[in-house]
């Protein structure tokens, strides 16, 4: 059921991009660089990690959150360190 869990994170991690940052969901897909592809600056960088602790639960440090580059950086973050779909 990983596939499961995975498709869940990964349709929550985008609908909470396209809500929070204000993106129309057709243009995220995993391979979107978040700053260069979607334009997610560091206010909305800010808001999407409050959104995604609160949506999976922990927390995401400044350290962490850096290395985010892409939509499937943040989808495996999630399902490896939030416990995913949990």
């Amino acid at each position: 059921m990983i596939a499961d869990k995975s498709l869940d994170t990964e349709q929550r991690v985008i609908d909470l991009i396209a809500e929070v940052c204000v993106i129309d969901r057709s243009g995220i897909t995993e391979q979107a660089l978040l700053k260069e592809d979607l334009g997610i600056d560091s206010v909305d960088t800010v808001s999407l990690i409050l959104a995604l602790e609160d949506e999976f639960g922990g927390v995401i440090t400044d350290k962490e959150t850096e290395r985010l580059k892409t939509v499937e950086d943040v989808i495996a973050y999630i399902d490896s360190r939030l416990g995913g779909a949990g």
